[in-house]
């Protein structure tokens, strides 16, 4: 673990290895109100530094429920340290430091998603994207209702901005809750986002909906947008929001616009009306590992509640992997955790379909109809209900490590 006087020795360590400057790494933490310097774990070889990684604890959403995960991120072994298990016996740390902590799960943005498979992360979200060219919206784009204007974001805007962040994403697994603190300590230190980027369509007064954005390489990238998904105007606002991103786009010399927003928001049908091409993979990128089975399975009763209240069933469940395993007691609707039982109609899966399973990236079904879990019918379909999601998960990009 790292003090606070070897933060900026860790610091040097990250940009030699990554090629960052100094700065992104202090901001990253400056933007962090859950950071601590106990979080960054090194290991040293005859007195110099050689690996590190950096815990990120954030309170995720799995469903309309909160549970205390821990990201890892800024992994990194100088060249000449590499393939001694160096960041594997960190990680190992991590893993163990995290269940001390009570954390449910852990979280992981990847694109060598085998080098983390071995210790039982698993791919548990697509990456989704939405990419145009900025001509083809200018070419389409009409006037926008008169009663429905651009402007850029103010600090007064905060509120309503909040309000449409937690509309839009109640319900959505692995998006994060924010607080306020958390959003002010965003804008403070900005990290890559564009300031004239965060743009609002408002109706007279109300903002109806909103789009953080950055650039890179001529590219306007939209990595957040939230929306009042009850609003009659709310169609509306969508389509005006992106036409004056197209519009900032032109102006900005950009020549396309993408749009990292999962397939149930409702810029992305815009995207899609106005022509835009679905770049959405899985390939590395998320990953998630499940860290306290028991843990997290109790912070989500009430969701896993909600889930089967249509179930007409009444008994016990135990869902087992070859790490953990959890008893389950459904009666009148409601979950509750049990005492494991000799007599018990058992789920068996990997720890690793668990955690797909709980983001809702894989479903039980698949997992039946490609053999990676059995049960016996009586529980199939107790197990399927369990693990059904509403909202797409997703994790916005100004909450990623």
């Amino acid at each position: 673990m790292v003090s606070g006087k070897d933060l900026q020795e860790v610091f040097q360590f990250q940009s030699k290895v990554s090629g960052l400057p100094v700065e992104y790494f202090e901001t990253l933490i400056k933007r962090d109100p859950w950071f601590e310097p106990e979080n960054m774990l090194t290991l040293s070889h005859a007195g110099k530094l050689v690996s590190h990684l950096q815990i990120f604890p954030k309170p995720v959403r799995v469903g309309g429920c909160s549970v205390m995960a821990g990201g890892i991120g800024n992994v990194a072994t100088l060249p000449k340290y590499r393939r001694r298990g160096y960041a594997t016996k960190l990680l190992r740390e991590a893993i163990q430091l995290m269940k001390e902590r009570g954390y449910g799960f852990s979280i992981l943005f990847t694109g060598v998603p085998h080098f983390y498979r071995r210790l039982k992360w698993e791919v548990a979200c697509s990456d989704y994207e939405y990419s145009i060219p900025t001509a083809k919206i200018c070419d389409k784009a009409t006037n926008s209702s008169q009663i429905l204007h651009s402007q850029n974001f103010q600090r007064k805007n905060l509120t309503p901005v909040m309000r449409m962040y937690e509309l839009v994403n109640r319900g959505r697994t692995l998006s994060v809750v924010r607080f306020r603190k958390c959003w002010r300590l965003q804008l403070d230190h900005n990290l890559n986002e564009d300031p004239k980027g965060f743009l609002l369509i408002k109706k007279r007064r109300v903002v109806e909906a909103y789009a953080r954005c950055v650039r890179s390489r001529g590219v306007l990238e939209v990595v957040e947008s939230g929306y009042l998904p009850n609003s009659p105007y709310v169609s509306s606002a969508c389509k005006a929001l992106l036409i004056h991103l197209g519009r900032y786009a032109k102006e900005a010399n950009l020549e396309r616009i993408s749009a990292s927003v999962p397939p149930d928001h409702l810029l992305a049908k815009q995207l899609l009306d106005y022509g835009a091409s679905n770049l959405s993979r899985v390939h590395g990128s998320l990953m998630v590992r499940i860290i306290d089975l028991k843990g997290v399975t109790e912070k989500i009763l009430t969701e896993l509640s909600d889930r089967v209240r249509n179930l007409d069933f009444s008994g016990r469940v135990r869902i087992k992997t070859e790490e953990d395993e959890v008893s389950l007691q459904i009666k009148d609707n409601e979950v509750h955790l049990a005492e494991p039982k000799g007599r018990e109609d058992t789920y068996t899966t990997s720890h690793r379909v668990l955690a797909q399973h709980l983001t809702g990236h894989l479903s039980p079904r698949e997992a039946f109809n490609n053999g990676l879990s059995r049960a016996k019918p009586s529980v199939v379909k107790v197990i399927n209900s369990l693990f059904r999601t509403g909202a797409r998960p997703h994790m916005w990009k100004p909450d990623r490590f």
